[in-house]
C-alpha cells in the first residue's frame, strides 16, 4: 500500500493560483492623498511586469538603459508642454530647475501625465492585455510606453532631489503627492523596487500621513518583506480618520498577514473591511470585489471551500453587474469560482466555468491574448485533475505558445513549462518532463536568483522527475535545497516546508530508510496542524502518508487509527464521494484486511 495522498504534497505542481487577486496585485485599497480616476484605482490588480523588468521588480540591463537615458523623442514629447517642444537633457533641466518655483511647476505637470499614463492603463486592462496570475505579472507594455514610465519616474526622482537640496523647506505636501503617485504607477506596472524606493522617500517626507504609511505598505508588501508591511499598515491603521480609509488599510493589512501563513487572522480583518465597505457603499458595488476575492483565499487557506464558493458567487453576481461579460474582473472572478468548485472536486462544473471564461476571452480579445493562455491554462488544469493528460497536454502547450511569442524570459513562461512537464511526467516521459522542469527552473533563477519561492518549487519538481528515474540522491539533494530555500524565505513554520519535508520522506522511503522518512512526515504533520488544526485536509494528508509509512513497517494498528481520521476529515470536507476520501476509504479497507489476516493468524489452534 504504498501510495500517497498530495493534498498540498508531493509533486508541486506549478500552475496559476487557484485564486487569483491575492497577489501582489490585491492591496490596491485607495491611497487617500491621491485623487484619481475610479477607473484607474481598479486598474491596478490587472497591471502586470514591463518586458524589461525581472518579477521582484527590479530593472534588468535593457531597462537600465532605457531608465538612464530616455529617448530624445520621448522626451521631447513628454516636456513640449512646458518648454515649448525643445529636446532639454535631463542634466540640463535639472541644472536649470533647481529652484523651488520652477519645480513645483514640474509637480503639477508631471502629476497630470502620470493620470493620463493611469487612464492609459486602464485602457490597456478594458483590451484585456494585462492578465492576473498570483505572484506574476505579465504585460505587452511597448517600448514607447516603457520609456514614458521611466522619464517621467526619473523626473520626479529630480523634483525631490531638488527638494532635498533646498533644505526640504518648500511645499511638502506637493512633493509627498509626487512621490506616491509615481510609486502607485511603478507598483502598477510591477517594478516594485522602484516604487519601494519612491514610497521610503514619501515617507521621508511624511512618515505619519495615513496615505505614505499606506502607500509604503503596500510596496513593502509588493517587495516580499512581509514583516515591515504588517508594522507599516497597522500604523496606516492607528491613523485613519474615516472609514474609507481604515477599509483600505484592514484590507492591505489581511493581506501582509495572509502572507505570513496566518489565513485566520486574514479572514477577520477582511471582512471587517468589507463591513465597512459595505457601510459606504452597499453590498453590491465594485469597491468590494478584491476583498471579496481575497476573503475567499482565506477561506481556501483555511479548508473551507463551500463558504468560499458562496463568496466568489457573490463576486461574480457584483462584477457581472456592474461591468460587461468580457472585462477582466468578470473573467477572473469566473476562474476564481471555478478554482474553488475544482477544490472540491467537482471538476465537470469547474470545467463548465473554465469553458466559458476561454470563450468570452477569445471572442474579446482573439486567440493570442494573455487573458486567453491564462484560460488555456486553467482549462488544461482540471483536465489534468481527471486524469485527461493528452488533452491537458494539448492546451499547456497552447497557452506556453502564446506567452512565449511575447517573450521567452518572463515568470509564466517559466509556469506554463512547469505545468507542461507535470502532464508530461505523468504520462511517465520522466526525461523530456526533467529537460521541462530544468528549463522552468533555468528561467527563474534567472529571473529571481537562488533564493526565491518559485526556484524552490522548480527544484522540488525536478526532484520529483528524478526521483521517478530512481535517481534517488539527486532528487533527495534537490528536495533538501528546495527545503532550505522555503525556510529562509518563509521560515520553520510553514506550509511549503511542510511539503518539502513530505517530499523528502518519500524518497527517504524509496531508500528504505524508513526512520528518516517517519521523522519527516512527523514534521511535516506538525507544521500543518499548527497552521490549521487538527481538521484541515492538510492534516489529513499528513496523517494518510505517515499511515501508509508505517503499515510499510508492519505497524498496523497505529496506521489504521491515523487512516480513520484522515478519512473522517477529507469526508468532512469534501464529500463521501470526493477522490481524497475515496482514495482514504480503500487504503483503510485494505488495512483492514491486512489486520484481520494479522489477527487470524495469531488465533491459537485449539485441540479436537
Amino acid at each position: 500500500m504504498k501510495k500517497r495522498f498530495i493534498f498540498g504534497l508531493g509533486l508541486v505542481v506549478l500552475s496559476p493560483s487557484a485564486f487569483s487577486i491575492v497577489g501582489q496585485g490585491s492591496l490596491i485599497a485607495h491611497d487617500s492623498a491621491i485623487v484619481l480616476d475610479p477607473i484607474s484605482d481598479h486598474a491596478a490588480p490587472f497591471a502586470s511586469y514591463s518586458s524589461s523588468s525581472f518579477p521582484d521588480g527590479s530593472l534588468n540591463d535593457s531597462a537600465r538603459v532605457i531608465y538612464t537615458e530616455a529617448d530624445a523623442s520621448i522626451r521631447q514629447d513628454l516636456y513640449s508642454h512646458r518648454i515649448g517642444g525643445a529636446a532639454y537633457h535631463l542634466a540640463a533641466l535639472q541644472a536649470i530647475d533647481l529652484d523651488g518655483g520652477a519645480l513645483m511647476n514640474d509637480a503639477h505637470w508631471l502629476l497630470d501625465e502620470m493620470k493620463v499614463l493611469r487612464q492609459l492603463l486602464a485602457d490597456r486592462v478594458a483590451a484585456g492585455e494585462f492578465t492576473i496570475r498570483q505572484g506574476e505579472r505579465l504585460a505587452s507594455i511597448s517600448v514607447d510606453e516603457e520609456k514614458r514610465i521611466f522619464w517621467l519616474d526619473k523626473s520626479v526622482e529630480a523634483v525631490y532631489e531638488g527638494w532635498r537640496a533646498d533644505s526640504k523647506q518648500w511645499q511638502s505636501e506637493q512633493i509627498t503627492l509626487l512621490l506616491l503617485s509615481s510609486a502607485e504607477i511603478l507598483d502598477e506596472v510591477g517594478l516594485y523596487e522602484l516604487a519601494l524606493q519612491r514610497s521610503r522617500q514619501a515617507f521621508e517626507v511624511a512618515p505619519q500621513q495615513f496615505a505614505v504609511l499606506n502607500r509604503l505598505g503596500r510596496s513593502l508588501h509588493d517587495a516580499g518583506q512581509y514583516w515591515e508591511a504588517e508594522s507599516r499598515l497597522r500604523s496606516a491603521l492607528d491613523v485613519a480618520q474615516n472609514k474609507n480609509d481604515k477599509a483600505a488599510a484592514l484590507h492591505n493589512l489581511a493581506g501582509a498577514v495572509q502572507y505570513q501563513g496566518k489565513p485566520e487572522e486574514a479572514e477577520s480583518l477582511y471582512r471587517q473591511s468589507l463591513e465597512l465597505l459595505e457601510q459606504l457603499y452597499g453590498p453590491k458595488h465594485r469597491t468590494l470585489l478584491l476583498g471579496l476575492n481575497n476573503l475567499a483565499t482565506a477561506l481556501v487557506e483555511q479548508g473551507q471551500y463551500a463558504e468560499a464558493e458562496a463568496v466568489l458567487i457573490k463576486s461574480l453576481a457584483v462584477a457581472r453587474s456592474t461591468f460587461k461579460a468580457s472585462h477582466p474582473y468578470v473573467l477572473v472572478n469566473l476562474r476564481d469560482l471555478a478554482k474553488a468548485i475544482q477544490e472540491q472536486g467537482r471538476y465537470v462544473d469547474a470545467e463548465a466555468l473554465y469553458q466559458e471564461s476561454l470563450q468570452l476571452s477569445r471572442a474579446a480579445y482573439g486567440d493570442d491574448n494573455a487573458a486567453v493562455a491564462g484560460a488555456l491554462s486553467d482549462l488544461a488544469q482540471v483536465q489534468q485533475y481527471q486524469g485527461r493528460y493528452a488533452e491537458a497536454e494539448k492546451l499547456y502547450r497552447q497557452a506556453l505558445s502564446i506567452n512565449e511569442a511575447r517573450d521567452e524570459l518572463q515568470a509564466v513562461v517559466a509556469t506554463d513549462t512547469g505545468n507542461l512537464a507535470v502532464v508530461v511526467q505523468y504520462q511517465q516521459r520522466y526525461e523530456e518532463a526533467e529537460q521541462l522542469y530544468r528549463r522552468a527552473l533555468a528561467i527563474d533563477r534567472r529571473l529571481y536568483g537562488e533564493m526565491h519561492p518559485a526556484v524552490a518549487v522548480d527544484l522540488a519538481n525536478l526532484g520529483a522527475a528524478l526521483r521517478e528515474q530512481t535517481r534517488y540522491p539527486e532528487a533527495e539533494r534537490l528536495y533538501q535545497q528546495a527545503l532550505a530555500i522555503d525556510k529562509q524565505v518563509y521560515g520553520e513554520n510553514h506550509q511549503n516546508v511542510a511539503a518539502n519535508l513530505s517530499n523528502l520522506a518519500v524518497v527517504f522511503e524509496d531508500q528504505n530508510r524508513y526512520g528518516d522518512a517517519e521523522a519527516a512526515y512527523r514534521e511535516s504533520l506538525a507544521i500543518n496542524t499548527r497552521l490549521f488544526g487538527a481538521n484541515h485536509p492538510a492534516t489529513a494528508a499528513d496523517l494518510g502518508n505517515l499511515a501508509t509509512l508505517l503499515s510499510m513497517q508492519k505497524k498496523y494498528t497505529e496506521a489504521h487509527n491515523l487512516l480513520t481520521d484522515a478519512l473522517r476529515i477529507f469526508a468532512d470536507y469534501f464529500g463521501a464521494e470526493h477522490p481524497y476520501s475515496q482514495s482514504a476509504r480503500n487504503d483503510l479497507q485494505q488495512l483492514d484486511l491486512i489486520l484481520n489476516e494479522h489477527r487470524y493468524s495469531l488465533t491459537p489452534l485449539l485441540h479436537p
